[in-house]
């Protein structure tokens, strides 16, 4: 037995014979030491588990964010894909498409301006929200296709406070 201390005994007489006996006994002084290593043992498992319940605790954290954001994106990419198919519809309005002006020099359809209205009002529903579009004119002969563009970026604030974006081009023919 590791740890116990072998104690001897007077010789004993069996039949014309001499014997040793010898008997085993717990040290006390080792027991103190084999409590402390068990107790270290067992601050060290709980330290290991409480390090693993943080862990899972910040991963179920993230998770809730996670889940909370996803929905806004997909608010956020509908209204970048509804502004761009207006665009796309009303060709000849594109510039009233513009955003933040309200509405933009040289826009003269009513019906676009009232559009965008209604658009800024729903990107406002969105925490923190900033939209813009811009129509960019491509240089003539860099292309093939249409001369124009138009180019949105929705940013907005997460769950986390941290900051998320969609942003998209079309042409405008």
């Amino acid at each position: 037995h590791h740890g116990a201390r072998r104690r001897r005994h007077a010789p004993v007489q069996i039949a014309g014979g001499a014997v040793m006996v010898t008997t085993l006994r717990s040290s006390r002084l080792h027991r103190p030491s084999v409590r402390g290593v068990t107790l270290i043992e067992v601050l060290v498992a709980v330290l290991v588990f409480s390090l693993a319940m943080l862990g899972l605790a910040r991963l179920q954290a993230r998770m809730v964010t996670g889940a909370t954001d996803a929905p806004q994106r997909v608010i956020a990419a509908g209204l970048v894909d509804r502004l761009l198919s207006h665009a796309l519809i009303d060709p000849a309005n594109a510039r009233c498409y513009e955003v933040p002006a309200a509405p933009p020099p040289g826009c003269t359809s009513a019906a676009a301006s009232d559009t965008v209205a209604l658009w800024r009002d729903d990107v406002a529903d969105l925490p923190g929200s900033v939209a813009t579009s811009t129509l960019i004119t491509l240089p003539d002969g860099t292309h093939s296709g249409p001369d124009k563009q138009l180019k949105v970026r929705l940013t907005w604030l997460g769950a986390g406070r941290d900051e998320h974006a969609v942003e998209a081009i079309t042409d405008v023919r």
